[in-house]
């Protein structure tokens, strides 16, 4: 009879028609239904009655009666209800209504266990010794951005018929006995364009290699980054180890594959592997170690084995008949790899990929990332548990997901909507042998148990996870973006929550743009949270008020380290603090001049503006990249290839902390001292912020007029003193 749309419609009442529940109008709507299931029964049992008395008298009023009430319980009633009495008074009928609305979204999206603490950002300001003294958090600042480093990795660590995924991933490592957040990319297969041939692309470039990862803001030769796994053959520094580098599953891959397959014995055997070599012989020996590193022997159990004439007449009938059923290289002990991508995502749109095959009544995360533990490379992909049918629960549309199941582009996206989420646990896919493992990290969610009763063998517990993986397990932005947007609206009580007194927004900034218009995504950084003694890895965004944009009202966590795995925590603030939109007005105002002469030959790219806090201070740092723009040929040239590498270089670093101004320089630490110190930026005595720099002399006069200040302030004049006759040397 489909009643649950015929309860759950939308709400009469203008002021709340956008919500998703059960409110005044509603509740009485429940009664009318309930009693119009009443008449549907009575009906039924006056037909069954009607075969013994065959009056058609009977068959008219039943009809009769049916209709009427259809009309007047469903319809009528309703917005009888609603005229008279609805529109009148309307907070003080819908408040109780409201609250358990919002209590039911709390419980739906999990927002009622988020923990709410008030900080007080201190009224001193912040110093240098306010993060040098905190070198594990500065040093994790991440000033990488990962589509910069993609184009880094595609100028520095590029092989023909391989590359990496556009984003990289993000992660943290124990480095030296030191905790470390680094960027990570896997080198996957992925041919040009000129390869065609079916061996070639189903029996030869079967494979990735290997894996790049750098620390998140260290820059090296010519602004490079300082790479601590690169490199064909695979190189590594700092301890860490990959003794299985070879990729079949990825990413990128999309195609089945053929392996352990006889090789052809020509004298150019491997060419189309080889990149472009000189005469040069360090280029020659390269070139011949890169080669033999991406010729590989499957030994793996991934796939399925080939064997005799039967199965491969069947996998011929499957993939490609003729190719498949004839080709010469293909032996019983060939293993053929089909359903080979991890990550549920292409151009955009959402697809089929191995995990979603096995298990299809999931939810992936659209970002999968790679894991390097025990010489081995592993996909994580988070799963989640949804549902449109949570009672009383708020709608969410996820306007992240267009859906492509069938390998067809639509021309309008198909949203995915729920009013329920739960991040349940995650998928581990071993890169080599496409081994897939599901482990419940929430076990005590509802619509999983039910999931691990049907399949018993299914999912397996956080606790038979290698402890290496475990290590890795971070909390998705993805659902820390949905939590915060919801977060935003449903900390209200109902009388707030009708005329939206006190809503929060997820901010904007400029990033890729020229103006603040792109929305925060959620990051991960490495901070020490006020009131814990270590650091750790979270996963941050902020809140601002929507009419009043300008200013930091909130910055949420979701912590990823045990044993606080899945804790969030909204830090509230009472003070006035300028937020991301001011922040990225105050740049433009400082750097215009800047941006115009960058703009002549450049792209400029905006890196994410981060809001790091450390103590008692909330800094803002920002990178700015410099990108040449694209060439153009002349009339007669040659055309220049679309996939040229060209690779943004840092130019710029902005840092400011509560009302101070702000510090630009070429590295975050002369950043620092430009905004700490007045220093000048690489050592050149000129202006600062647009001021003229003071004399050690009129430093000394400063420090008289201020005799009665802070310590705090003494203090900074003192070092900028020390900065400024470090910088003129002994005299």
């Amino acid at each position: 009879m489909g009643l649950w749309d015929k309860v759950y419609k939308t709400p009469l009442t203008l002021e709340i028609s956008s919500l998703h529940g059960l409110f005044y109008v509603d509740f009485h709507r429940t009664a009318a239904t309930k009693l119009y299931c009443g008449v549907l029964i009575g009906i039924a049992i006056v037909i069954v009655f009607n075969i013994l008395w065959r009056r058609r008298l009977l068959w008219y009023v039943t009809a009769g009666v049916w209709g009427l009430s259809y009309v007047l319980l469903l319809h009528v009633y309703p917005i009888g209800i609603y005229l008279w009495d609805a529109r009148v008074n309307i907070i003080e009928k819908e408040e109780p209504y409201l609250t358990q609305h919002i209590k039911d979204t709390q419980t739906a999206f999990e927002l009622d266990t988020i923990q709410k603490v008030t900080q007080e950002p201190s009224e001193e300001p912040a110093t240098l010794e306010t993060i040098t003294e905190n070198e594990a958090i500065k040093q994790n600042i991440q000033l990488w951005d990962r589509r910069v480093l993609y184009e880094a990795l595609r100028d520095k660590q590029i092989v023909t018929h391989y590359n990496f995924h556009p984003y990289t991933d993000v992660d943290r490592y124990k480095v030296n006995g030191e905790y470390r957040q680094v960027l990570i990319a896997a080198r996957e297969v992925s041919p040009e364009n000129n390869i065609t041939g079916w061996e070639q692309l189903k029996l030869e470039y079967t494979h990735g290699y290997g894996v790049c990862m750098s620390p998140v803001n260290a820059f090296v030769e010519d602004g490079y980054p300082d790479f601590w796994i690169s490199e064909v053959p695979i190189i590594t520094q700092h301890g860490f180890e990959v003794t299985q580098p070879y990729i079949y599953y990825g990413e990128m891959t999309h195609d089945y594959a053929i392996v352990k397959t006889e090789r052809k014995q020509k004298p150019t055997e491997d060419t189309d592997e080889l990149p472009a070599v000189t005469d040069n012989n360090d280029v020659d020996v390269k070139a011949e170690k890169i080669a033999t590193a991406l010729k590989h022997t499957y030994t793996g159990d991934g796939g399925i084995p080939i064997g005799g004439w039967f199965r491969r007449l069947c996998f011929a009938l499957r993939f490609d008949f003729f190719r498949v059923l004839r080709s010469d290289r293909i032996t019983p002990e060939s293993r053929i790899m089909f359903r080979r991508k991890i990550g549920t995502r292409r151009d955009g749109q959402l697809v089929w990929d191995r995990v979603s095959h096995i298990v299809p009544f999931l939810n992936y995360d659209p970002d999968p990332y790679i894991v390097v533990n025990n010489g081995q490379l592993y996909w994580i992909i988070d799963f989640y548990v949804t549902s449109q049918y949570y009672p009383n629960s708020q709608m969410y549309i996820d306007d992240t997901a267009l859906l492509n199941r069938n390998g067809e582009l639509y021309d309008e996206p198909d949203y995915d909507k729920f009013n329920y989420i739960r991040n349940s646990g995650v998928a581990v896919v071993n890169a080599y042998t496409g081994a897939v493992n599901f482990y419940a990290v929430k076990e005590d969610e509802e619509i999983l148990q039910a999931y691990q009763k049907a399949f018993p063998d299914l999912f397996k517990t956080v606790e038979e996870m290698p402890e290496g993986l475990t290590a890795h397990l971070r909390y998705p932005d993805y659902l820390t973006r949905i939590q915060a947007e919801m977060y935003g609206t449903y900390h209200q009580n109902a009388n707030d929550f009708y005329v939206q007194r006190n809503q929060w927004l997820i901010p904007k900034e400029t990033y890729y743009s020229s103006k603040s218009d792109q929305e925060m995504m959620p990051y991960y950084a490495m901070i020490q949270l006020p009131g814990e003694d270590n650091m750790e890895f979270v996963n941050m965004i902020p809140l601002t008020p929507p009419k009043l944009d300008k200013r930091l009202k909130a910055w949420m966590v979701a912590r990823c380290d045990a044993p606080n795995y899945g804790q969030r925590i909204i830090y509230i603030l009472t003070n006035d603090v300028p937020g991301p939109t001011q922040i990225e007005a105050d740049i433009n105002k400082a750097i215009s001049g800047d941006l115009l002469r960058w703009k002549e030959a450049n792209d400029v790219i905006r890196g994410n503006l981060l809001i790091i806090p450390i103590e008692d201070a909330l800094f803002y740092i920002e990178a700015i990249y410099l990108q040449e723009k694209k060439l153009t040929p002349k009339k007669g040239e040659k055309a220049i290839e679309p996939d040229t590498p060209r690779r943004p270089k840092l130019e710029m670093v902005v840092v400011k902390t509560g009302s101070s101004e702000l510090g630009t320089a070429k590295t975050l630490d002369q950043a620092l001292d430009v905004l700490f110190l007045g220093a000048p930026v690489n050592g050149e005595q000129s202006a600062v912020n647009g001021e003229k720099p003071m004399t050690i002399e009129e430093l000394f006069k400063e420090m008289d007029r201020i005799d009665a200040a802070s310590t705090a302030e003494k203090k900074q004049l003192r070092e900028r003193i020390t900065k400024l006759l470090e910088a003129q040397g002994d005299r």
